[in-house]
């Protein structure tokens, strides 16, 4: 691979220069992005036609960005998904940094660290300083291909086509999901939604296909230790080590001690809507590897407090009915109820009140929206009750008042 700072401006595509397969970020994607790295991106051109593929396959790169021009490899423009959202953000690192950076204390300097950390931001719904700039504008800036695999039995080589192939319409990772819940053979089922669950959760996690030899019940030689992720197809009609039923369950985590512990995730996990929702329950199955004493609230509570935001509009059913269903200790109190009732009136109070570009409720206002609807049909809870104690907030306050300026 010609390394980025060996070419001359002449060796690359004119940044100017609009293409016939150029297109602009989907408003979602630039709405995220521009909100945690910080900057407007409603100039980026996307590229994902015959031209990215020829300037990626020829850097050897999964993406290439150039000024204001974005490049994709056959196949890596993914916006929606995990990994996705992690590769978009890296090129949009990229932007910022050709632009002229953003030199301001806190950034991180090496333009690549940089970069790689901000797309890993965005992916994960978080704020992002990108630094210094990576390379002279006019020049590409890489997002290199992971090594090829060795070609042996079940990889299939690449060949030169004879004739053009023809290119299927991207179908959306609902379409996808819809078509692989509905498969009706599950060793296709299985390894459609395992893959689909290795897509939404990017390259930071390990997902095996797995649950494959024994159909009836959970045995440890069928799965491999946390923190690989298990997905098994048969996982809600299998009965646990102790012979009762899993249940209808999005995952499950056992094992005979905190060191070995099995996580896996089954077919609820993978639903149409958004695909941080596989993120959701495979930390929330991670949450147990690390700590297998840990009560269903306790985990739903961490897991409310990292997804709140990033999948906004779940009711978050199991929180609230692991809450109610709470049972007093010895002395008679409910030393779990008040450690969520503390970390979520913590959250709460720390979320901004500020409206992000692009949207129409600030985060905090969000959390207010999302309590009232649960006041209004969720009547004699106690979370309910002592979450409102907690907070102050009701289904009239805190009264509704002018939102503050949006970034600009």
């Amino acid at each position: 691979m010609t390394p980025a700072h060996a070419r001359t401006p002449a060796q690359t595509p004119e940044a100017a220069a609009p293409a016939s397969g150029v297109t602009r970020l989907p408003e979602a994607t630039e709405q995220r992005a521009s909100r945690f790295l910080d900057h407007d991106f409603a100039h980026v051109r996307v590229h994902a036609d015959s031209e990215a593929e020829r300037l990626t396959d020829g850097l050897d790169a999964r993406a290439a960005t150039i000024g204001r021009d974005i490049y994709f490899a056959p196949g890596e423009f993914r916006p929606g998904t995990v990994d996705g959202e992690r590769l978009i953000g890296h090129e949009l690192a990229h932007v910022i940094q050709q632009e002229g950076g953003q030199p301001t204390s806190g950034a991180t300097l090496d333009p690549q660290a940089a970069a790689e950390l901000a797309g890993v931001a965005v992916a994960q719904g978080r704020p992002s300083r990108v630094g210094q700039p990576a390379t002279p504008s006019g020049r590409p800036a890489l997002e290199p291909k992971p090594p090829a695999p060795t070609v042996d039995a079940g990889t299939v080589a690449k060949t030169t086509p004879t004739t053009n192939p023809v290119v299927a319409p991207v179908k959306s990772w609902d379409d996808r999901v819809t078509a692989a819940q509905a498969e009706t053979d599950l060793t296709v089922k299985s390894a459609a939604l395992t893959a689909l669950a290795q897509e939404a959760l990017g390259t930071a996690y390990t997902v095996k296909e797995a649950g494959t030899t024994v159909a009836d019940k959970l045995d440890p030689a069928d799965y491999a230790l946390a923190p690989t992720i298990n997905f098994d197809v048969r996982l809600t009609s299998k009965k646990k080590t102790n012979g009762n039923p899993v249940g209808d369950v999005s995952g499950h985590t056992f094992g005979p001690g905190p060191s070995a512990q099995y996580c896996i995730l089954g077919p609820k996990a993978l639903k149409a809507g958004s695909p941080m929702d596989v993120a959701l329950y495979a930390d929330h199955e991670l949450y147990h590897s690390r700590k297998p004493s840990a009560g269903e609230l306790e985990v739903w509570t961490d897991s409310f407090v990292h997804y709140f935001i990033k999948t906004f509009g779940n009711q978050w059913s199991p929180l609230i009915g692991y809450y109610d269903a709470e049972k007093p200790d010895t002395a008679g109190k409910f030393p779990q109820r008040e450690a969520t009732i503390t970390a979520l009136d913590t959250y709460y109070r720390g979320l901004s009140d500020t409206v992000p570009a692009g949207e129409k409720n600030s985060d905090k206002r969000k959390f207010i929206l999302w309590f009232r609807r649960r006041i209004s049909d969720r009547p004699g809870s106690a979370f309910i009750t002592d979450l409102s104690a907690k907070t102050g907030v009701t289904a009239t306050e805190p009264a509704d008042t002018p939102a503050a300026p949006k970034k600009p």
